[in-house]
């Protein structure tokens, strides 16, 4: 069986990946349109969901737990799974790629853009999922649900790397509402902007990436907790507790 280092063997270009919330599971979308479910522990492949299509995988998402995943593919479709059984559960049709994505931790919105600028969220407690919200003035980068998923945190192309540089929606509405506390620092339009974002298991930190550098906030007051600089990171992940962040760039 093959294990967990030879992933990157078997992939032309680049493919999706993403972590669970509690990091014992990694998701890699696969060059033959599959998503690949990787124990991290065992290094052992723990499932193989294919949606039988021919298009291109885009974005991968894990709920809370790993119970959920959602992926985005090059048909416009989204489309939520069963990691245990290889189910679809739910498939909605996007007005267009959608090549960055987040769902919440209970499993029941789902929400992403990608180039044409437009940013949506889709309501998954009802069958069928309600018709998509759109983000409100949506001009993002990457997405990630807080407030245990009543809330939107994007990173916004706005050229501002700190708390200046996200912007926070509803998730019902899909309207743009109050950031945190926080002020920009006067240092930000050197580290260029946020291209990446994520938030912890219980909600109480965001984790950002960008041009040239990542960073830490504190999800309440909005103070800046940690900045690693000098690189860029095209995408980031908080690990379970925020203990960790893992980042991947250039």
């Amino acid at each position: 069986t093959a294990s967990l280092e030879e992933v990157g063997e078997s992939i032309e270009g680049s493919a999706p990946i993403a972590f669970s919330p509690d990091g014992q599971r990694l998701a890699v979308g696969s060059g033959d349109s599959s998503a690949r479910i990787w124990d991290i522990k065992s290094r052992k492949l723990v499932a193989t969901l294919s949606g039988r299509t021919d298009s291109r995988l885009r974005a991968v998402a894990f709920t809370d737990g790993a119970t959920r995943m959602a992926s985005s593919s090059d048909d416009r479709r989204v489309r939520v799974w069963e990691p245990t059984s290889g189910r679809v559960l739910s498939t909605m049709t996007s007005p267009g790629i959608i090549q960055r994505m987040a769902i919440s931790a209970a499993g029941d919105r789902v929400g992403g853009g990608g180039p044409s600028g437009s940013w949506y969220v889709w309501e998954l407690a009802s069958n069928p999922p309600t018709d998509r919200i759109q983000l409100e003035g949506a001009d993002l980068s990457s997405i990630a649900f807080g407030a245990n998923g009543a809330r939107v945190v994007g990173a916004t192309t706005m050229g501002r790397f700190d708390i200046a540089g996200l912007s926070f929606f509803d998730a019902r509405s899909g309207r743009l509402v109050a950031s945190p506390p926080g002020k920009a620092g006067e240092t930000s339009q050197a580290f260029g902007r946020t291209l990446s974002v994520a938030v912890n298991q219980k909600q109480t930190l965001i984790a950002a990436s960008g041009t040239r550098g990542a960073l830490v906030i504190d999800a309440v007051s909005g103070q800046e907790l940690l900045r690693i600089p000098e690189h860029r990171w095209d995408t980031i992940f908080g690990g379970p507790n925020g203990r960790w962040v893992a980042t991947a760039g250039f």
